[in-house]
């Protein structure tokens, strides 16, 4: 029996988790539109937490961006607080960022 309250347990507390990272996508659906006004906001949202650790330029390659737009994009939400930098980007190196809410929320502890 103990064995199977502990299932439960887990059941639940992963169904809590799914349930604040599904709020999550929702909240950054509205919050990345509102600064950058582009219709493109949802692709970036998708690539995000998809990849929530990457370089800059797989951001730039895969998130399905039109160019110019994906460094606007990746602009305001570096500048908004949406992503932190773990690297800045010099000459021919690419800049490391994190999407630290959700990486923090799936962890259930701060690691960034």
């Amino acid at each position: 029996m103990f064995f199977l309250e502990g299932v439960i347990q887990q059941a639940r507390e992963n169904q809590e988790k799914a349930q604040a990272i599904l709020g999550l996508y929702q909240r950054m659906q509205t919050r990345i539109i509102e600064p950058t006004h582009s219709r493109h906001a949802g692709r970036a949202v998708e690539f995000i937490f998809l990849r929530p650790v990457f370089a800059s330029l797989h951001f730039i390659d895969g998130a399905g961006i039109p160019r110019g737009s994906d460094q606007r994009i990746l602009h305001l939400l570096r500048r908004d607080g949406i992503l932190t930098a773990i690297r800045t980007g010099t000459g021919c190196r690419a800049g490391i960022h994190a999407f630290a809410s959700l990486l923090n929320m799936t962890e259930g502890r701060p690691v960034l």
